[in-house]
């Protein structure tokens, strides 16, 4: 039996609220281990509480920026890049989401990834080395996957799951640090 995509996409959210829940006990604990360390179990609560929740909204609101920058992706010139931008508002409208940006990453490598925290601000970017190894339809496969991270929410769940891996060793350093 077929799944809706609304299926997917409620499974997909609930999947992450449980990843959230997950992590934010492992940090918790963490927190209690630092303020068992400082003498000071609230202390140590209380500094994992405020590490996780600024960690948390930095790359919530500034991750997609982050990701974008960190990988050197520029925006993609309408123009230049016609083709690309084409294949990128074909599988948008297939999937029933607003266009995302595109953007290309100037590297000789094949790969691609999209980014964002849900389909309304979503980035897919493309590297050059991809651009120029593959035909339309090769290329077109390539974004429909991208496209499909954001339709079914991949894109929240990856950048949470690195967010909250994050927060986990900032606060294991933080732990380790005290405990001197």
């Amino acid at each position: 039996m077929k799944r809706s995509s609304f299926e997917e996409v409620r499974k997909n959210n609930q999947k992450t609220y449980l990843l959230f829940f997950i992590f934010f006990g492992l940090v918790l604990c963490l927190g209690y281990l630092i303020g068992f360390a400082v003498n000071s179990s609230l202390a140590g609560l209380v500094i994992a509480v405020f590490v996780f929740g600024i960690y948390s909204s930095i790359a919530y609101y500034q991750g997609k920026r982050m990701t974008l920058s960190m990988t050197g992706a520029t925006l993609a010139s309408k123009k230049q890049y016609r083709q690309l931008h084409n294949v990128v508002e074909e599988m948008s409208l297939a999937a029933g989401i607003p266009k995302p940006e595109v953007y290309i990453i100037r590297d000789s490598a094949r790969n691609a990834f999209a980014t964002g925290t849900k389909a309304e601000n979503a980035a897919v970017a493309i590297t050059t080395g991809l651009l120029n190894d593959l035909n339309r339809d090769e290329l077109t496969g390539v974004v429909a996957h991208e496209i499909a991270h954001i339709e079914y929410n991949d894109v929240k769940t990856m950048m949470l799951a690195g967010v909250l891996v994050g927060s986990i060793v900032l606060l294991a350093d933080i732990a380790f640090r005290a405990s001197f």
